[in-house]
């Protein structure tokens, strides 16, 4: 019995030492950290800020997000700051259902495109069910948080308004069209500078780069449809 006691001291003690170096390494640490999830076709970047805050860009086509979600987040954390959704299409779209359902978000920033997929009347239900505020962005608005910035150059509001009546119903948008209408954001945090063009391909990146990308280096690239490039 003495033994057996013992053993629980001693496995109490390494639990506890286990526990205590988890949370001081999952502590804000001052620097940027970016992960590029596996949820095969599709994109899913989850980014923690330097001061501790995060952020989760789109979902991924399934549920696999959410596995990379535990590994990169301390094991007792439920909440993300910001979800951004670049497009309503399911490959970026349906992961962040369950994310939804599964943590507490404290806000979603996505662009003004509907869809008429169930995946994406799903997305917006788990919005109202859970009443997480909604931001609709445009190019030319600025997001902060802590030292790092993120801003929106695409898309516009003429492209918006060009979009909208297009579609079989209420303004809803074919996936071409999607692709076209993409939220592109650049992250910047000190001289690093990302830039996420979600599927905003060679059909209007000429609208979105230009002075933009002309005064500075681009570190890191999310290359259009699930690809990424680092310089």
């Amino acid at each position: 019995m003495f033994k057996l006691r013992w053993g629980y001291v001693i496995s109490g003690i390494i639990t506890g030492c286990i526990l205590l170096v988890s949370f001081l390494g999952s502590l804000p640490d001052g620097k940027l950290h970016m992960f590029f999830c596996n949820v095969g076709q599709g994109d899913a970047v989850y980014i923690r800020f330097p001061d501790g805050r995060d952020m989760l860009v789109d979902g991924g086509p399934n549920d696999m997000v959410l596995q990379c979600l535990g590994r990169h987040m301390p094991f007792w954390d439920r909440e993300i700051t910001m979800v951004v959704n670049s497009h309503p299409q399911n490959d970026h779209l349906k992961g962040l259902v369950s994310v939804l359902n599964r943590y507490k978000v404290d806000y979603v920033v996505r662009s003004h495109l509907l869809s008429a997929s169930d995946v994406y009347a799903q997305f917006v239900s788990a919005i109202k069910t859970h009443h997480i505020p909604e931001r609709l962005v445009t190019g030319g608005e600025h997001i902060t948080i802590g030292l790092t910035s993120l801003s929106v150059i695409w898309p516009s509001e003429t492209q918006i308004a060009r979009m909208q009546p297009v579609g079989a119903v209420l303004g809803v948008s074919t996936d071409a069209e999607l692709n076209d209408g993409c939220v592109v954001f650049f992250l910047r945090y000190g001289s690093f500078d990302a830039l996420f063009p979600g599927d905003a391909d060679s059909h209007v990146e000429g609208q979105y780069t230009g002075d933009q990308l002309a005064d500075g280096q681009v570190e890191l690239l999310k290359v259009p449809h699930h690809g990424w490039e680092v310089r």
